[in-house]
Order: structure tokens, then C-alpha cells, then sequence
């Protein structure tokens, strides 16, 4: 994608973990929430505000970065996790060194999380420069669908996308 849109940037310096049991769950075990303390329900909810907080102070770059370790680690054993609601095998988790093996007889979401949250994923609003990205992607992509259905390839195609980039930077 580069090569074709060179300006092509993702800021992903205000990503948000998105919170679902399994992250809750780790997030419990390492020590980052206190579920009887730090309840979830919902976007800006305290358990929130905590691991987005943490996620940030660990990561502030690149705070997407702990996103699919935390919740890799909430799932089955058959699907390579390590936490499981009661019972977890520490042995072999990436977080076994650093984790404070908190709340370990008891499944944490039980405590801090609205049932309605465990099973149902929220859907975040797209931001109105989200929207606008996304729509100019969607255009760039029928650009290209275009070009190809009209064969054009080699350097029409590199001069034509460029052209497309200039016409479209805002």
C-alpha cells in the first residue's frame, strides 16, 4: 500500500484497548484493575479509564501494541491462553514474570464486569477525521478497482495514482 499511497499514515497514537472479559480478566491478574473496585460498563467506565491509562503509560507510542497479548492470553487453552476464567495455567504466559497472580480462584469479570458486556462487543463511533479517511480510502480503492478494469498498468497507472493523491490530499 505504501508504494501506491506514499502519504498514507494511520495515527494510532489514540488507540483504545477494546475491553472484553478476556482483557478484563488479565488485566485483573496482572494487577492493573481491582475488579471489586474498578467496575466496567462501558467506554470511560473506571476499569477503563484504568487499562487505557496503563496502556498508554507502558506504550505511549504504540498503544495498540498490548492489545492482542492481553486478550490472546484471556482465551482457552485449545486457542493458546493461559488465563482461563478459574484455574490458569501461568506456566508458559507471556505475563508469567510480571504477573501478580491476582484473583486466581475467582473468575474477575464476575466481580466488576456488567454480564451484558462479556458477550456483547461495542461498537465504537468513528471520529468525523475517521469518517473522512475511511471515505477517501473507499474512493482511492474504486480508483484502483477502475484502473485495473480498464487494464492500466506499469507507469499510466503509477502517473495516474499520483495524480489521484494530488487531486485528493484534502
Amino acid at each position: 500500500m505504501h508504494e501506491l499511497v506514499s502519504d498514507l499514515e494511520i495515527d494510532m497514537a489514540n488507540f483504545r484497548i477494546p475491553i472484553d472479559s478476556l482483557v478484563y480478566r488479565v488485566s485483573s491478574r496482572l494487577g492493573i484493575i481491582d475488579p471489586r473496585i474498578d467496575k466496567y460498563y462501558g467506554e470511560n467506565s473506571p476499569a477503563d479509564l484504568k487499562i487505557q491509562s496503563f496502556v498508554k503509560r507502558i506504550a505511549p507510542e504504540e498503544p495498540y501494541i498490548l492489545d492482542e497479548p492481553l486478550w490472546s492470553t484471556g482465551r482457552m487453552k485449545r486457542d493458546g491462553g493461559h488465563c482461563f476464567p478459574t484455574g490458569p495455567e501461568c506456566k508458559g504466559c507471556i505475563f508469567e514474570n510480571v504477573c501478580q497472580k491476582k484473583f486466581l480462584d475467582v473468575e474477575p469479570e464476575t466481580l466488576g464486569m456488567l454480564a451484558s458486556k462479556t458477550s456483547v462487543k461495542r461498537k465504537r463511533t468513528p471520529t468525523v477525521e475517521e469518517k473522512r479517511v475511511a471515505d477517501r480510502q473507499m474512493k482511492f480503492a474504486e480508483f484502483v478497482e477502475e484502473l485495473k478494469r480498464h487494464g492500466v498498468t506499469g507507469k499510466e497507472y503509477r502517473e495516474r495514482v499520483m495524480q489521484w493523491q494530488n487531486e485528493h490530499k484534502n
